[in-house]
């Protein structure tokens, strides 16, 4: 399946779960540009600073993302260190069915994720494209990838039900 998002998007493409304040990228499609954000498989960024943390952070209980908003670390200019400010752009993120990394870890390397979740409700992981801003920066290119991520995840979520 993640193999058809990574076709029609051509940016890394990655599934990833959460694991205390970090997501675990757990697969991943290389993108076939020349430039591409680099992860490694079984590689580990913290939640608070990239699209499929913060997909998954949304999801979480209060009780359970009061923890995790306990000094944030800063890594670059862009990273939210503030927790109302994170709880402000997890609830946009709840809204609008997505997440968005705009370069808040690696420098100049944005990102669009979408929680997978169950018929009940439970979380399963998350899947995210990224890639460099100059190609996921544009409006209609970000909307673009954030329709082929959900319909990824509600295909998944279909699959696994």
């Amino acid at each position: 399946m993640l193999r058809e998002l990574a076709r029609q998007s051509r940016e890394t493409v990655h599934l990833a779960i959460l694991e205390g304040p970090e997501v675990i990228y757990v697969e991943k499609i290389d993108s076939p540009e020349p430039v591409a954000a680099y992860t490694r498989l079984g590689g580990r960024a913290p939640a608070h600073c990239v699209a499929t943390g913060k997909a998954l952070l949304a999801q979480l209980r209060d009780a359970d993302l009061q923890p995790l908003l306990r000094d944030l670390p800063r890594h670059l200019e862009l990273t939210i260190c503030d927790p109302d400010e994170l709880r402000t752009e997890l609830a946009r993120t709840r809204e609008r069915g997505y997440a968005i990394n705009r370069g808040e870890w690696r420098d100049s390397v944005w990102g669009l994720a979408s929680a997978i979740k169950s018929r009940n409700g439970a979380v399963l992981g998350v899947v995210g494209v990224s890639g460099p801003r100059y190609r996921l920066e544009p409006a209609e290119r970000c909307q673009f990838l954030s329709q082929l991520v959900r319909a990824e995840v509600d295909e998944i979520a279909r699959a696994m039900s």
